[in-house]
């Protein structure tokens, strides 16, 4: 499955990271995308998330988008 963050350059994508690592066993997370109009900063906020990611398990790949459509693309 393929979840899209959409404004994902906040400071709670991190947090979320987190949470749905805590589903894997429950929620087959194949992509985590994210997108925000500043690009720049979701860069930022995707590498933190990277982070938490690996501290709690999360298996899914992260990805970060600089135009929605290709964010949105095959999303679930």
């Amino acid at each position: 499955m393929k979840i899209t963050l959409v404004g994902a350059a906040g400071v709670r994508s991190p947090l979320l990271v987190h949470g749905l690592a805590g589903l894997s066993g429950k929620v087959r997370l194949d992509e985590l995308a994210f997108w925000d109009t500043d690009p720049e900063r979701v860069k930022i906020m995707k590498r933190v998330a990277e982070e938490m990611g690996k501290r709690s398990g999360l298996r899914a790949r992260l990805t970060a988008y600089s135009d929605p459509e290709h964010a949105l693309e095959g999303a679930d």
